[in-house]
Parts: structure tokens; C-alpha cells; sequence
């Protein structure tokens, strides 16, 4: 073993350049690779993780309370309906609002809005600190004329803490200053075009109270029904939606439903698009340091033509000759791949905080390391 690391020395010392230029090649692979792997999959565990924190089951409903009236029964009716449907282990009601968001920080717009209790009467989702630095280990005070609002208003309009945004009610607007940001894994990316607003219960109430029970009413008095599947129900999120749907007709209903696994894909549309460049890059980089090492190793043989010779005059056999390349090249590709690991630690951290303000999803800046290594060893 002696032999072969003081041949790999001397071939190091004529060969310098090879050696660190596949080093940076193997560098940077491992840092986009480490990157991409981690920023994806630690968004998917995140969202899979913050709905389930948030207390969100498998499928949502939402209706508007007119709407259920003018089909001829009631919301409870309703909700024993659901309740009691095929497939159904569990069902959680929630009173809301919807409504359009008119204008915010200057900005016009038409957003439909899901307006909710903030706190324990409705979900249980993070709140950030200040701009997005940080989250509250407890829900902070929300007053009266105060919202809560998807950070994702950063990126979509420019929003800042202070900021005052209106509501389109019967008789003008009602306007609310945004007090704070909160993370929404259900649809609280900039990519779905409508959004969870938490309010206080008694601004819900008041809000509720300007429903005049008209289609024409700005502000609607609605249910949002949180439904959880049983253990033999379908998988699939498109036939247990039909299976719901034959049993209780929440389709003539509801103005919006979806499974969570369905706003999972859009919550993560973003991302899969970044890693599917990135992971082009990665590839294109990969092909191009194939092709450099196989260079290396062909340049290297040639010029070291005579050395080998001689070795092998004196008794070297060629599965020695071999070995001395392969940990030759092996230790620069090596290095050079767990070199980039721990760099890929700030570059996630960066598109982490780049992306908050669109994916809505308070990402971890820890390395996917299982996910790393498996396929840097591949």
C-alpha cells in the first residue's frame, strides 16, 4: 500500500491540475446536487408536516350558507349529511367568510379570500415574527380590526406588517391592518389564487352579520368543512371525492373542494420547477466531469507511458497499475463531493429565504443528508 500512495504522489505533483480540476467538477456537483435534494424534499416533508400540525384532514369543503339554504336544507342538516357519509371517519366545521380582497399596500385586486378565526377556533398554523424572521413558539394577541395574513402577501403585494388592506362590504369597504403573517400549507402559495385570512372570532361575527343572504352580497356567510377519510377508503384523492360526493351531494354545495394531496401539488409547484432546473444543471454537470476525468485519466496514461512500463518490467501487475488510478482520481472526486456538502448548508439557507415569500412554507435549512449521500455514493 506504501507503493501505491507514493506512485499516487508522484503522480499528483506532475498532474496538479487534473487532480483540482476535477476536485472543483466534484464540488460543485455535490453542492447543487446537496442543494436541490435538500430544498425539495425538505419542502415536501415541511408541507406534509405543517398540515398535519395545522390539524387539517384529508379533504375540504366549502360552502356558502345561502347557497345550501336556496338548495333546500340547512348547514347542520348539512353537516349530519357529511357526517354520517361513506367514508367518513371525521368532519370539522368551521364558520367563515368569503369575500374578495379589493386593494392592499396600493395594490388592486380580485383575490377571493377565506376568511377564519384566529386561534382556537380554527386551525393551528405558525406565526412569523416581524417580516419572516423567525416563528412565535406561541400565537401572539390578535386585536380587533387586525388580520393575519399568508406571507406570501410579500411577494404578490409587496405587503409589509402595518399595512392596510380592504375588504369589499355592502355598503364601501371595511379595511384591517395586517398584524401578522402566518404559514399556510393548504393554499398559502403565491402560485393559488385564493387565500386563508385569519381574523378575531368577533370581526368574523360582524363580517358574517353583513351577509344579507343575496348572491349579490360581497361578503358571504359560509362553512368550511374539514373531512377526514376512514382507514378503507379510497386512496385515490379523484375516487374518494366521487365516493363522498355520491353519498352526501356536497358537489351541489360547494364552491370549492379539494384533498389535501391535491393542494400539496400546488402548494409545491414552485419547487418542482426550480429542482427541475437545477437537476438539469446537476445532470449537464455530471456529463461534463465525466468527460473531463475520462481525459484526465487518458492524458495521464499517455504521458506516464514509460513509468508504467517500467513498473511493469519490474513485476507490477495491471490490477496494481489499475488501482493506483482509480484512488488517484477516486481521492479528488471524493474530496471534492464531501467538500460540497457542508457549503450547500448556506446556499439552502439563501433560497429558503429568496422563496418564503412565494412557496408560503417555512422551510428547514438542515441538509437532506441520507438523501445526499445515496446519491453521491451513486
Amino acid at each position: 500500500m506504501r507503493a501505491v500512495l507514493t506512485i499516487i504522489k508522484g503522480n499528483l505533483r506532475k498532474g496538479k491540475g487534473a487532480f483540482i480540476s476535477i476536485f472543483i467538477l466534484m464540488f460543485v456537483l455535490s453542492l447543487s446536487l446537496s442543494a436541490v435534494l435538500t430544498i425539495n424534499t425538505n419542502s415536501t416533508r415541511r408541507d406534509a408536516q405543517a398540515l398535519k400540525e395545522a390539524g387539517y384532514g384529508d379533504t375540504i369543503a366549502c360552502v356558502t350558507d345561502s347557497n345550501v339554504v336556496a338548495n333546500g336544507t340547512t348547514v347542520d342538516a348539512l353537516y349530519d349529511r357529511i357526517r354520517t357519509g361513506e367514508g367518513v371517519k371525521s368532519v370539522r366545521r368551521i364558520n367563515c367568510i368569503y369575500g374578495s380582497l379589493k386593494e392592499l399596500n396600493g395594490h388592486n385586486s380580485s383575490s377571493s379570500i377565506i376568511g377564519m378565526p384566529y386561534g382556537s377556533g380554527s386551525y393551528n398554523f405558525v406565526v412569523f415574527k416581524g417580516e419572516g424572521e423567525g416563528v412565535y413558539k406561541e400565537a401572539p394577541v390578535l386585536s380587533d380590526g387586525e388580520a393575519c395574513v399568508p406571507i406570501s402577501y410579500q411577494s404578490m403585494y409587496d405587503c409589509k406588517i402595518g399595512d392596510t388592506f380592504k375588504l369589499k362590504v355592502q355598503d364601501g369597504y371595511k379595511e384591517f391592518k395586517v398584524k401578522y403573517y402566518f404559514e399556510d400549507p393548504f393554499m398559502g402559495s403565491s402560485m393559488m389564487g385564493v387565500k386563508t385570512v385569519l381574523f378575531t372570532e368577533s370581526d368574523i361575527e360582524k363580517l358574517r352579520a353583513a351577509d344579507d343572504g343575496s348572491n349579490e352580497t360581497p361578503i358571504q356567510q359560509g362553512t368550511y368543512f374539514d373531512i377526514t377519510k376512514t382507514e378503507d377508503a379510497p386512496a385515490s384523492a379523484l375516487k374518494y371525492a366521487q365516493k363522498l360526493n355520491e353519498s352526501t351531494g356536497i358537489n351541489n354545495y360547494a364552491w370549492l373542494t379539494m384533498a389535501t394531496s391535491q393542494a400539496s401539488s400546488y402548494m409545491l409547484i414552485l419547487t418542482n420547477i426550480f429542482s427541475g432546473i437545477l437537476v438539469a444543471f446537476v445532470l449537464l454537470l455530471l456529463v461534463v466531469a465525466i468527460i473531463v476525468i475520462g481525459h484526465s485519466i487518458s492524458s495521464s496514461i499517455e504521458m506516464n507511458y514509460v513509468n508504467i512500463g517500467v513498473l511493469k518490467a519490474i513485476g507490477t501487475s495491471q490490477s496494481y497499475l489499475r488501482l493506483v488510478f482509480i484512488l488517484q482520481y477516486g481521492i479528488a472526486a471524493f474530496l471534492g463531493a464531501v467538500a460540497g456538502v457542508p457549503v450547500a448548508i448556506p446556499v439552502v439557507h439563501l433560497v429558503n429565504g429568496m422563496t418564503l415569500s412565494v412557496t408560503g412554507l417555512n422551510v428547514s435549512d438542515q441538509i437532506a443528508l441520507a438523501e445526499c449521500v445515496v446519491s453521491l455514493g451513486l
